[in-house]
């Protein structure tokens, strides 16, 4: 009985002087459980203060020089007096220690000194923080946070030690106003802070606390759970993360860095970038400190439960809880600190990658910026960049944390440690170098057959109308659809080395346990160890796993960091790319001139040369060869001089080098030989091709970014009513606030010429270039535009405008101050005014130029009453506002899963998820049999050995089989049977769809969507099944290691459900934002590059990099959001997973009758996973929520849009139909919605057979509603229409478009070869064989009864010979070089459609021209029609023109106004009534 009292109360007496010696622990005899007074005041109180004295220095120094953002408050002034009591309460500490000799340490007048010194620190630092920061203090609330919890430690032992009452007395008053100051320091200042701070981001307002736990996003998840989440509930970025700051960063090291060098991006980029790289680095050191306390804490955990009752004993039960809560939710901190700042690392780098990608398309050359990859890059290539960076601290800390391991194991298992090292060389070595080398190429060749498909998915939406024309709908979503087979088909080798990746990444989880026990026996049976006991078994399958999964995770994540280098080598090889040399001189600044303004491009000052005044020349060309490169010159040797004030015109025949030579002025085209020198960099330009960015009509002609901005109202007024706009814009649905429509989808031809026209009169440039912008306008509208603007009276004569036209108008030739005339090889062949020309036999008195009438300028000639009509195939679109109601965005929608259930086929998702289930069963039976093992004392050895080798195989080879079936089985099934749907659902769609989206939100969907949808979706679903399947045996393992946990499962399931739904409800809403912000980012690359030489005359390039940057912000608040709540999810599993292993311990320490060796062993592993695995599940299950939008857009794209085609239209025509070539309209009106009025009416038409028609009429008198009516465009019509007697109405709409030839007003070429673009329609595609290789029908061409046999490329050869460009396309290369670098002027690729349109002459009998020959002179126009002559005699033709020389030719005319037709008949015939329509608009534009 007395032995057992005193081994339960051992002997009190302590031996003097114990507190003086470094312990750690105090001898029993003298307290229990405590530590020695000299360790705690080193390591408790002085190594503390020293940290707080050495950081205050450097705080104060940067934040002194602050300006004042808090004002004076109450917690200030509370803070301050707080903060000096607890200094003089160390004041009095250190007199006591002082007069205390026999009692003190060694140490305890130094700890006290630096208290102390700290205190007042404190004092000074808590006031400059205070008012000279946004947020509490990290240095002086890290230090009082710790500092408290070691304080109390102290205090315990103080009042323990005899004679120390008087120092514990002041050491508790010190204690608590150190806990007050903690708790008033701790105080966010949001309410204090002056105005201008006081909106900041929460992120940037919290304390260290806050934002540790991730409380600042809470306000956040309320809201998401509340309703629908909008834009401008997103909080805004932290100043640091602000993509304006980021860019100077990263391009300021870019242009330092030597571009020599082997990856000089990646050096730039780190260079640029370090502190946030550096930043994970200590909250990751932190991680592998708890990391690698569990094992031991597993390992005296389990030698606990099997030691006697003692008092000692229970204290260490105590004591072994308080540990499990630390370790654990310290693991969650620096779990969450680390990650936070990696993500925070992550965003940075996206935001400088993609500032610099848009920042390099400004500044390319316009040859180069043909075919820049930009969209690729900067969604693709940057998103793997990104996305390698998640797991680029954890390549050094795994290294780390395997060199620790392995030590333990090798002090635990001996010999074995090296198992799991030859596992992980061999799988990495294998990873390396040759899985992660061939990755590298297999992913080049995925991201470059990506690039093609979406390249030519952008060029059809570009040319939507067109393409919808010529009835190449189908052929274009076939061709779409076996790009997307063959890129599937490319990625197949990505998808096989990301299976063989993971598989033998995982050798060294699977095969160590087994190999490393065997070892441990075999020693043991020798008598050279120990025999395999419980803790012991569990403690080496502790280490193994934080050695095996930090091993497998480098071996993973090498060949995916060398994946990512080649997404960085890309994205520098376009940062490389060669950029617009502009070598044109600027003349000094002119009096009363505006100076030239930078855009971004030096342009050197000279003064005049050669005797010229300096106050008479705005452009003056000196021999000036221009070219596309240094070996050919598109314009030769070319002088002039052009006055002040004056209008030039540029006039040539077709490819003679007009729009080269403008070019060239814009400093566009290389100069090869001679100089420009002209009055300003920046000028006023309108291209041939009107570039319109959608956006409002204002926003177009202002050049703001939004309708809000301050405008000049008079001189926008002004430039309206002078491009004849007004009208049209009061017609608008919401006037100049109407959207245009992606590339002005909404707007007639004319109209968007006169809006571009507009937006470069508007700039009020000195200079002022203009391409043939009066082609698309009818004779009446061109003749206002040119009055209002280029008369003596016009606001350009008014403003002494230098004008440069290039113009196959040449009846205005009489207005112009000076004409340079070019000949076909580029070559100025005369200049001078009309006079001077017309008296001598060239190329200007050849023109015939006839006498110009006057225009008066009235605008009553173009009344609102007869621009009523003034529309295309659909009306400007009001501005969007979106459903932001829509519950299903918050809520989710789970009948996704089954459309996409249908994507991937049910019998393989079944065959999935069985093998699934037997692999993660086989892997997790390893550690009951490892239990059975230990307890089975050394027998059965050989059983043990044989079923630890056989379990890892069948979960090997079933992980083999499950990843084979999702990633090269299901996902490119689901993948390319989505890609049909889009394509399928996009290319029917009415044009009322086009009109209404943005062409980025389009692109986006078969970009963005589909790379989701081939990488992401089925990932993350396989690693939500896979997830779920461990959490599930985790939790069932947890149990068996203690079972009164089972009572708390209904508990955790329920806290599991409702972290979800509060997490998922939130976490949905921004990921969808996430996606729909890229889509600006999409267009805005697109059109950038559509319009760079329009930017570059404007000089906006600065304008348009600040707006984009806008726009990257906007896109980076949800892509960061989304990390930061992901993170809050971690944190919050690992809380749960602190609460869980706590509660298994204390049953385990407190309970030991509950449970043994074995199953607390088997329960304690299963915590050091379950948290992370929880983690992730719900984590995976927000990724496949998020990505499974992807396809949710889609099925409700399909569901919202339907075809443009009707149900009765299913009758098939007669074989060889048409044969005749008859078309009838028949009492036919129209109409764009069903409560408009009317556009056409009554018209009764009937075209005979080998008929050649002409169509014209003033601007809005319905041609193109006539034209659209007969290609099946325009929706709402009455009446009939025949084509050879067959009503059009119950055929197919593609069956009726590809049984008529047209050429298009916009030239149609798409994103591909000559050889493509000249035969579309025969092109072949995939054939029979490729199709049943890939299971894709689909992708075969539909056919209709105009099938057409394959063209060969000498007819194709011959075709461009009659139209004269078969010379400079052999020039370049043969028909397979890209349609694109050929470099066509405008009215070349009109030719180039006439040459198409040849080859299809046998294929059917009518021919309608759309504006064909609006963009060719006058001599082209002749050849144009004399070839149309000689090879559609026997066709029926009916041309669209505003010119009406080009009608001159047809057989009858029919002129339209107001809808109807006014006249019908031969043109001469209609000449000779007076007062006729005919005569009135020919009079009109001769």
């Amino acid at each position: 009985m007395n032995t057992s009292i005193q081994t339960l109360l051992p002997n009190q007496t302590c031996r003097i002087g114990s507190d003086n010696s470094f312990g750690p622990a105090i001898a029993l005899n003298c307290r229990s459980f405590d530590f020695t007074l000299l360790f705690e005041q080193i390591f408790l109180s002085l190594i503390p203060s020293l940290f707080l004295i050495l950081l205050s220095p450097i705080r104060l120094a940067t934040v002194i020089r602050g300006e004042v953002k808090a004002v004076s408050s109450p917690i200030h002034s509370s803070k301050i007096v707080i903060a000096v009591v607890y200094a003089i309460l160390q004041i009095v500490l250190l007199v006591l220690w002082c007069l205390s000799p026999t009692e003190r340490t060694e140490v305890s007048i130094s700890a006290a000194v630096l208290s102390f010194a700290g205190a007042a620190f404190i004092c000074v630092l808590s006031h400059f923080e205070h008012v000279k920061s946004i947020r509490p203090s990290a240095i002086i609330n890290l230090y009082l946070f710790f500092s408290v919890l070691f304080d109390a430690v102290q205090l315990r032992t103080l009042w323990m030690i005899p004679g120390l009452d008087t120092i514990a007395g002041v050491f508790s008053a010190s204690f608590s106003a150190k806990a007050t100051l903690l708790i008033l320091e701790a105080v966010e200042k949001g309410p204090y802070l002056a105005p201008p701070y006081r909106w900041t981001t929460p992120e940037a307002l919290s304390s260290v606390y806050n934002v540790s736990v991730f409380w600042w996003l809470n306000r956040l998840f309320r809201t998401g759970f509340r309703k629908v989440i909008a834009f401008e509930d997103l909080y805004t970025l932290d100043p640091n993360l602000q993509s304006e700051k980021l860019h100077v960063l990263s391009q300021a090291s870019w242009d330092r860095v030597n571009k020599d060098t082997k990856h000089p991006l990646v050096k730039s980029t780190f260079t640029a970038l370090k502190w946030q790289f550096l930043a994970p680095v200590f909250p990751r050191l932190c991680l592998i400190g708890f990391n690698y306390a569990q094992p031991f804490l597993i390992n005296r955990t389990t030698r606990f439960v099997t030691e006697p009752l003692s008092l000692d004993n229970t204290n260490v039960g105590y004591g072994l809880i308080g540990a499990t809560a630390i370790v654990y939710i310290g693991r969650a901190v620096a779990t969450g600190r680390y990650k936070h700042a990696t993500y925070r690392g992550m965003t940075v780098l996206r935001g400088a990658l993609v500032s610099m990608i848009y920042s390099k398309t400004l500044k390319l050359n316009l040859v180069g910026s043909k075919d820049a990859p930009a969209v690729t890059l900067m969604s693709t290539d940057v998103g793997g960049i990104t996305t390698s960076l998640d797991s680029l601290h954890d390549i050094w800390a795994c290294t780390v944390e395997v060199a620790i391991g392995v030590y333990l194991l090798w002090l635990y298992a001996g010999v074995g440690f090296v198992v799991p090292l030859i596992l992980a060389f061999v799988s990495g070595g294998i990873n390396y170098f040759v899985i992660g080398k061939k990755m590298v190429g297999y992913r080049k060749t995925w991201n470059e057959a990506t690039q093609k498909r979406v390249a030519l998915a952008a060029s059809a939406l570009r040319e939507i109308v067109s393409t919808r024309m010529m009835g190449l709908g189908p052929r274009i979503q076939a061709l779409l659809q076996s790009q997307r087979v063959r890129e599937l088909h490319r990625m197949k080798g990505l998808r096989w080395m990301i299976i063989w990746m993971n598989v033998f990444g995982g050798l060294a989880r699977l095969y160590s346990p087994p190999f490393v026990f065997m070892v441990y026996v075999v020693r043991a049976r020798s008598g050279r160890g120990h025999p395999l006991n419980t803790a012991q078994a569990y403690t080496i399958l502790s280490i193994l796993g934080l050695i095996v999964n930090p091993l497998s995770m480098v071996i993973t994540m090498i060949p995916s960091t060398m994946s990512s280098l080649a997404c960085f080598d890309r994205i520098q090889q376009f940062l490389l790319r060669e950029e617009q040399a502009d070598d044109r001189l600027l003349n000094l600044p002119v009096s009363g001139s505006p100076a030239a303004s930078t855009s971004g491009i030096e342009m050197q000052i000279l003064p005049p040369r050669g005797g010229l005044s300096q106050n008479e020349h705005a452009i003056l060309l000196d021999s000036l060869s221009l070219g596309y490169s240094k070996n050919t010159n598109v314009v030769q040797s070319a002088t002039s001089s052009l006055k002040r004030g004056t209008i030039t015109m540029i006039v040539g025949p077709v490819g003679s080098g007009k729009t080269s030579l403008l070019l060239g002025l814009l400093g566009e085209l290389r100069s090869n030989k001679g100089f420009i020198r002209l009055d300003a960099q920046n000028i006023g330009y309108c291209s041939q091709s009107a570039w319109l960015p959608n956006g409002t009509v204002r926003q177009i002609i202002a050049g703001t970014e939004d309708d809000l901005e301050d405008v000049d109202e008079v001189w926008l007024r002004s430039v309206i009513y002078a491009c004849a706009l007004d009208v049209d814009i009061e017609l608008f649905p919401r006037g100049e606030h109407s959207l245009i429509g992606s590339r002005g989808l909404t707007l007639s031809g004319g109209q968007r010429q006169r809006l571009a026209l507009a937006r470069a009169v508007y700039q009020r440039q000195i200079l002022l270039i203009l391409d043939d912008i009066l082609s698309a306008l009818d004779a009446k509208t061109e003749a206002l535009v040119f009055s209002r603007l280029f008369s003596n009276s016009g606001i350009l004569r008014q403003q002494r405008t230098t004008i440069i036209l290039a113009t196959h108008a040449v009846h205005h030739m009489r207005s112009a101050d000076h004409i340079i005339a070019l000949g076909p090889d580029g070559s100025i062949v005369e200049q001078g005014n009309v006079a001077e020309l017309e008296s001598t036999d060239g190329y200007i008195k050849s023109l015939a130029i006839a006498e110009s009438q006057k225009c008066l300028d009235q605008s009553s000639d173009l009344g609102k009453e007869e621009m009523r009509n003034l529309r295309s195939f659909t009306a400007p679109a009001s501005i969007p506002t979106g459903d932001t109601g829509n519950d299903a965005r918050r809520l989710g929608d789970f009948s996704v899963y089954n459309y996409y259930r249908k994507a991937l086929s049910l019998s393989r998702l079944g065959l999935f998820v069985s093998l699934e289930i037997f692999s993660v069963s086989a892997y997790k039976l390893i550690q009951l049999l490892v239990g059975w093992w230990s307890d089975a004392s050394g027998g059965h050895t050989n059983l043990f050995i044989c079923a630890a080798f056989l379990l890892p195989c069948l979960a090997l080879s079933s992980q083999v089989a499950y990843l084979r079936t999702i990633l090269v089985s299901m996902g490119p099934l689901a993948g390319r049977r989505l890609h049909w749907i889009l394509t399928r659902v996009v290319f029917a769609a009415p044009l009322s769809f086009f009109t209404n989206t943005d062409s980025g939100i389009i692109l986006n969907r078969f970009s963005q969507d589909m790379t989701i949808v081939d990488i992401q979706l089925p990932i993350a679903l396989l690693q939500t099944v896979h997830t779920t399947l461990e959490v599930l045996w985790s939790l069932v393992l947890m149990c068996y290691g203690a079972y009164y946990l089972f009572a708390f499962v209904p508990f955790l399931g329920a806290i599991l459900y409702a972290i979800q739904n509060f997490y998922l409800r939130t976490s949905r809403q921004i990921r969808i934002l996430d996606l729909e912000l890229q889509s600006p980012l999409f267009s805005t690359f697109t059109e950038t590059i559509e319009g760079l030489s329009t930017i570059r005359a404007f000089g906006w390039q600065d304008k348009l990099m600040r707006a984009f940057l806008k726009r990257l912000d906007a896109s980076q608040r949800p892509f960061y959001l989304l990390f930061c709540i992901q993170r809050w999810l971690n944190f919050v599993m690992d809380l749960l997973v602190a609460c869980m292993a706590v509660l298994l311990v204390s049953f385990a320490t407190q309970l030991k009758n509950t449970t043994s060796g074995v199953a607390i062993g088997i329960g304690l592993l299963n915590v050091l996973d379950f948290g992370g695995m929880a983690a992730a599940l719900i984590q995976y299950w927000t990724t496949l929520e998020t990505s499974i939008g992807a396809v949710a857009r889609l099925k409700q794209l399909e569901a919202d849009v339907k075809p443009e085609s009707r149900p009765q239209e299913v009758e098939k025509p007669a074989g060889g139909w048409p044969q005749g070539g008859a078309v009838t309209f028949g009492s036919v009106s129209a109409r764009y919605a069903s409560d408009s009025e009317n556009v056409l009416h009554e018209i009764d038409l009937s075209i005979k057979g080998g008929e050649k028609i002409g169509i014209c009429g003033r601007t809005g008198s319905g041609k193109s509603t006539l034209i659209g009516l007969l290609f099946r465009l325009s929706p709402e019509h009455t009446g009939t229409i025949t084509i050879d007697d067959q009503d059009i109405s119950l055929l197919s709409r593609e069956e009726v478009r590809s049984s008529i030839i047209v050429i298009p007003q916009e030239p149609c070429l798409l994103s591909g070869s000559a050889r493509f673009n000249a035969a579309p329609y025969t092109t072949k595609i995939m054939s029979e064989a490729e199709s049943e290789e890939f299971e894709a029908p689909e992708a075969l061409p539909t056919t209709t009864s105009r099938s057409q046999q394959p063209i060969s490329d000498t007819s194709i050869i011959n075709a461009l010979k009659k139209v004269g460009l078969w010379e400079q396309i052999a020039d370049g290369g043969d028909l397979s070089q890209s349609v694109d670098s050929i470099g066509l002027s405008h009215g070349q690729k009109q030719l180039f459609c006439l040459a198409r349109a040849l080859l299809r002459k046998d294929t059917s009998r009518v021919l309608v021209l759309d504006e064909a020959t609006s963009s060719v002179d006058k001599k082209t126009d002749a050849v144009m029609r004399a070839v149309i002559e000689e090879e559609f005699q026997d066709h029926t033709v009916i041309t669209v023109a505003h010119r009406l020389s080009s009608l001159s030719w047809c057989d009858r005319v029919v002129v339209l106004d107001k809808g109807r037709i006014v006249e019908l008949g031969h043109p001469e015939e209609l000449m000779k009534m007076k007062g006729g329509w005919w005569k009135q608009l020919w009079d009109a534009q001769n």
